[in-house]
């Protein structure tokens, strides 16, 4: 959901800019469906067919067509860490056809509220899969974050969605008192079974992802997509208007945002401070 967020809010910005008014931009999507061969056909479309502008969204997507493509102006958003990916070494040393908006997790932050609502707590679990470089970078801030704070982290690593399951069926067994998802891809396409069996076990469910508790995550801290979404266009369209990706520097924007779930607290037997509802965004009743 949050990245069709993003989309949409993308799409929208770039169709109200006076720039398409002037150049009556037409908008392809393409949708990958989470399959990694079918990015790659995309991204190798894309460049056969001579597109003027690229525009992505997620990390996947941004290391496929940085492959694929080395000459159409490409914009990513929706990205954990493009340095750790090879697209960056600097915000303004990068790939000369390539920039955009660098969202990072605010890991460290989703710490501190676990510890400001649950002080006594102990062991935090982390499901996720390595081979994807935005969760690989998610989860080594978690560890440090986690030290910092007094906490525990049990990981279990995956490989594919219906791994999942099992591994929080493993760390529920090991005791955690709070779980964690970060920048997981994986984790994420499997969001709504692990929130109803977190539930079920009464251990909230923490995540990065602004709109996650509408699928059942008990608190959410993350950035929200809709302004990345925009963001990315702002950025689009830029280039657009004829400045050159190597000369615009990667932009750091972290619109960082909580969401609540009170009503699973009320049905955990949580008091929640209200300094800590007023602070938050938006408050699932």
């Amino acid at each position: 959901p949050m990245i069709l967020d993003a989309a949409d809010a993308l799409v929208d910005e770039i169709q109200k800019s006076e720039i398409n008014a002037r150049l009556d931009i037409a908008i392809e999507r393409k949708n990958a469906q989470n399959e990694f061969t079918m990015a790659q056909s995309i991204a190798q479309d894309v460049v056969r067919l001579k597109y003027d502008y690229l525009v992505t969204l997620t990390t996947p997507v941004l290391q496929v067509c940085a492959q694929v493509n080395k000459t159409i102006p490409h914009i990513f958003g929706a990205v954990t860490d493009p340095y750790r990916m090879g697209v960056a070494k600097t915000p303004e040393d990068h790939i000369p056809n390539i920039t955009g908006v660098a969202t990072f997790q605010p890991v460290e932050s989703t710490f501190v509220v676990m510890r400001e609502l649950f002080p006594q707590a102990k062991r935090v679990g982390i499901v996720w899969n390595p081979a994807e470089a935005c969760s690989e970078a998610c989860t080594q801030k978690a560890r440090i974050a986690a030290q910092e704070l007094g906490f525990e982290l049990l990981e279990v690593t995956v490989t594919s969605t219906t791994e999942v399951m099992d591994g929080v069926r493993n760390l529920a067994g090991k005791g955690i008192d709070l779980f964690l998802t970060s920048g997981d891809n994986t984790v994420n396409l499997a969001l709504a079974s692990v929130a109803k069996y977190l539930q079920e076990h009464k251990i909230p469910y923490f995540t990065n992802t602004f709109s996650d508790v509408e699928q059942g995550a008990f608190v959410s801290v993350g950035a929200d997509y809709t302004e990345v979404g925009r963001e990315t266009a702002r950025m689009a369209i830029r280039v657009m208007g004829g400045e050159e990706p190597s000369q615009l520097p990667i932009n750091n924007y972290v619109p960082e945002k909580i969401y609540l779930n009170l009503a699973l607290a009320k049905a955990y037997g949580l008091a929640i401070p209200e300094s800590f509802i007023q602070k938050a965004a938006k408050v699932k009743e």
